[in-house]
């Protein structure tokens, strides 16, 4: 079964705004990144993603888009609970290592 004109453009559009992202997705798995390189190219990634919802699209294509938007969103929120944990992490050993000084003074 062939894809009509419509269909074809539409398919093209979908794979060319795919095919950025995955570009920009590469990008956030360079190595020493800055965790506000990540947000920015989450934000970047979002912003591809709603600029197709504004583009002429056959159905599938625009769902399919719109779950790719899904996924990233889920991935921001992972990153961000990621962020906050390690977070959390660094202030708790920080904070045992002010009471294994504390102890060790009053053992003294």
């Amino acid at each position: 079964m062939s894809l009509s004109t419509n269909e074809q453009a539409s398919r093209s559009l979908a794979i060319k705004i795919i095919s950025q992202d995955t570009e920009l997705m590469a990008k956030m798995y360079r190595k020493s990144i800055q965790a506000s390189e990540i947000y920015l190219i989450f934000r970047q990634r979002l912003a591809l993603y709603d600029k197709a919802s504004r583009m002429p699209l056959t159905e599938i294509d625009r769902l399919l888009l719109e779950s790719k938007k899904t996924e990233i969103g889920i991935e921001l929120k992972m990153f961000r609970f990621k962020q906050n944990i390690e977070e959390e992490l660094s202030q708790v050993s920080s904070r045992l290592e002010e009471l294994e000084g504390q102890l060790a003074t009053l053992k003294k």
